[in-house]
């Protein structure tokens, strides 16, 4: 109880009877600094719970957020035939109208889905090389 309102300092200096009636007034006006101070420690703790049920929300966000991008990615290589296993797979999807895309939906599958090192960006012959590295 002294702690919260600093009395055993103040107490120190003074003469016995101004001692007696500063205790008597710290004792009448302790239980308010200590709802104070409960007060302060009920924000503290609804402030660090708020924290945490949004940390919470995000993660689940990003969950949701990854599987529909993973979706999209297998979506994707779905559209342009499936996955391709081998360099004349790759020579197929090659003469078509769009095969930058489709190379890239098949890097992006590798990368994302299948969690191998791929990088994505480049130009079409670097691309191919890349997936042609990776499928050896």
């Amino acid at each position: 109880m002294w702690k919260h309102n600093r009395t055993s300092l103040l107490v120190k200096r003074h003469s016995s009877t101004t001692r007696q009636r500063l205790i008597a007034k710290a004792i009448k006006l302790a239980p308010k600094w200590m709802e104070r101070s409960r007060e302060e420690q009920r924000e503290v703790l609804a402030r660090v719970k708020r924290r945490l049920a949004e940390t919470e929300t995000k993660k689940d966000e990003k969950v949701i957020k990854d599987a529909e991008r993973q979706a999209s990615i297998i979506d994707a290589v779905i559209s342009s035939g499936g996955i391709r296993k081998s360099k004349k797979d790759l020579d197929d999807l090659m003469t078509r109208e769009n095969a930058l895309e489709y190379l890239r939906a098949q890097a992006r599958y590798r990368q994302f889905c299948k969690g191998e090192n791929m990088n994505v960006t480049g130009h079409f012959k670097t691309l191919y090389g890349r997936l042609l590295k990776q499928m050896k």
